[in-house]
């Protein structure tokens, strides 16, 4: 099941805490995670004073299986500067995790931002996990997304890559797009 958090007042600068107050702990913590804010363009960059919806979806996978199924989310932000501008995006794929039996979620691997002038349109999507499964049988999954553009769709394939101590999700695979 998908969560979503809306925030459909435009926020400026002098009000950017706010969206942040109404999310969960474990929501907060992914958007003002060092890694986030960095990918972002800062904690005072317009992907977050803008905020417009925050979404999840949880699903498990299997990224290492000696550990068996882990609980991960499909999370991210769609930022907008008011109706008829263009959004930008920025999601992760990140790992559950509980300290204090306070969940937080973990980025793994960030996608983004998109959107906007500066970047290419093309890559401002809403994706959600259709497929996980373990295609290449290594012994770990891969997710297949279906990749929502603002007029179509395309798929894309992430499968967990470690190399030496730098463990990331990597897209080995991108359909073509496909108009709605």
């Amino acid at each position: 099941p998908w969560q979503t958090f809306s925030n459909e007042v435009k926020v400026d600068s002098a009000q950017a805490a706010a969206p942040l107050a109404d999310l969960p702990d474990a929501w907060r913590a992914w958007l003002t995670h060092p890694d986030v804010v960095k990918a972002a363009g800062g904690a005072d960059a317009p992907l977050l004073r803008n905020l417009a919806h925050v979404f999840g979806q949880p699903f498990s996978a299997v990224l290492d299986p000696a550990r068996g199924a882990e609980p991960l989310m499909l999370i991210g932000l769609i930022s907008s500067t008011g109706p008829g501008a263009q959004y930008n995006t920025l999601w992760s794929i990140a790992r559950v995790s509980s300290e204090a039996s306070k969940p937080r979620f973990v980025p793994l691997t960030l996608f983004g931002p998109s959107g906007g002038e500066q970047r290419a349109r093309d890559e401002s999507i809403a994706p959600e996990v259709a497929l996980v499964a373990d295609l290449d049988g290594d012994g770990r999954d891969e997710i297949v997304l279906r990749a929502r553009h603002f007029e179509g769709v395309s798929i894309r394939i992430l499968s967990w890559q470690r190399k030496q101590s730098d463990e990331r999700f990597v897209q080995v695979h991108r359909s073509a797009y496909e108009g709605q």
